[in-house]
């Protein structure tokens, strides 16, 4: 018989999942486990451990026992009998008992123990994979930040390390540890991480924004122009890209695509502080354009 999960469990679990049929050779087991799971159903948590703990004393071996019992211990706020139970049951059962690190997360939160969290947070999304849902790498992204946020640093960063080796698509752990490189006065390490994630084929409108914008201001426009362009895509990022993709196509001498750009940066934004030199450089293009071509006309009639 296959074991039937029905609870989702992304953070913090309050209520008691069934299991339904459970695998144990031991069919009294059995019969105890589902009698548990009966008196678990009607909030009869005493009446349920009973049941769960002669299970395990047939079977110890019985994986979801283990599982159950952890899930009645929690929410008889038993942490620390809960946490021996559900690491018995990842023990025994693997990833068919991927939802104990759910709960074992929890613990930990309810411990106030970041570490714990992050420890079980990351086990989930080793033992996952490729099949680690957002929410399973986002978790790891945000205890990431929360290190970063009690200036935890070099734990921060060798979270996203790790996050990065187990789920090298997820543009935020670049992204981050990019920014906590810059936070550490280690900008040329940040720029190394953002041309790593854009070779990768990462695709993330920051990333490409902050290295267009260093290699803009190391005056390598042409390698910077076609990030910008990738960036500007982006709703939220064309304000502060537009200007720098200005300055490339002058610096550039395409002067037509600069012109555009201007106009287009002061319909879209015609409240920004720099409205006023945007309009100043259309005219001053306008006025560099007439003065080239007239030079080429005076060079063409000698």
């Amino acid at each position: 018989m296959s074991l039937m999960r029905k609870l989702a469990v992304v953070i913090v679990m309050v209520t008691l999942s069934m299991s339904g049929n459970a695998m144990s050779t031991d069919k009294k087991a059995l019969k105890q486990y589902n009698k548990a799971l009966e008196s678990a159903k009607d909030g009869k948590l005493k009446k349920a451990e009973k049941w769960l703990l002669k299970a395990l004393k047939r079977d110890a071996s019985f994986y979801e026992a283990h599982l159950e019992l952890g899930k009645v211990y929690y929410n008889q706020e038993k942490l620390d009998e809960a946490k021996t139970q559900l690491n018995t049951a990842y023990k025994q059962g693997g990833k068919d008992a991927i939802e104990s690190l759910d709960y074992l997360y929890s613990v930990e939160t309810k411990k106030n123990n970041l570490d714990g969290r992050v420890k079980y947070a990351l086990m989930k999304v080793k033992a996952l994979g490729a099949d680690a849902t957002l929410n399973d790498v986002g978790r790891v992204d945000v205890l990431a930040v929360a290190y970063a946020q009690n200036r935890q640093m070099e734990k921060a960063g060798e979270l996203y390390k790790q996050l990065m080796e187990l789920r090298p698509d997820y543009s935020y752990a670049y992204l981050n540890l990019g920014k906590i490189y810059m936070i550490t006065h280690h900008a040329s390490k940040a720029y190394q991480l953002f041309q790593k994630a854009v070779d990768n084929g990462v695709d993330n409108p920051e990333i490409d924004y902050r290295l267009g914008g260093y290699l803009h201001d190391h005056q390598k426009y042409d390698e910077a122009l076609p990030l910008l362009n990738r960036a500007a895509k982006a709703p939220e990022m064309r304000e502060k890209v537009f200007p720098l993709i200005i300055n490339c196509h002058i610096e550039l001498k395409q002067y037509s695509e600069a012109i555009e750009h201007c106009q287009t940066f002061l319909k879209e934004f015609p409240s920004n502080k720099l409205t006023k030199q945007v309009q100043e450089t259309v005219e001053k293009i306008r006025k560099r354009m007439k003065e080239e071509a007239a030079l080429k006309a005076k060079e063409s009639k000698k």
